[in-house]
């Protein structure tokens, strides 16, 4: 099984990119290889669990706010 290291949550007020800075091609190669592997990070079955968790606390957080 594979160790994932966790992240602490990153706010705008902390992290300043200038995203119209980033050359076109650059960014095409940024997303793919972001892409790749957040879908090899969905094939484990801890991380999609631990998704579809959050996916059913958000969706019950968000029907508690429209009542």
């Amino acid at each position: 099984m594979t160790s994932y290291k966790q992240v602490g949550t990153r706010t705008p007020e902390k992290i300043n990119i200038d995203l119209g800075a980033i050359p076109e091609n650059e960014s095409d190669a940024l997303c793919r290889a972001v892409l790749h592997g957040m879908a090899a990070l969905f094939e484990d079955p801890i991380v999609r669990a631990d998704y579809e968790k959050w996916k059913n606390e958000r969706k019950l957080r968000k029907e508690a706010a429209a009542t």
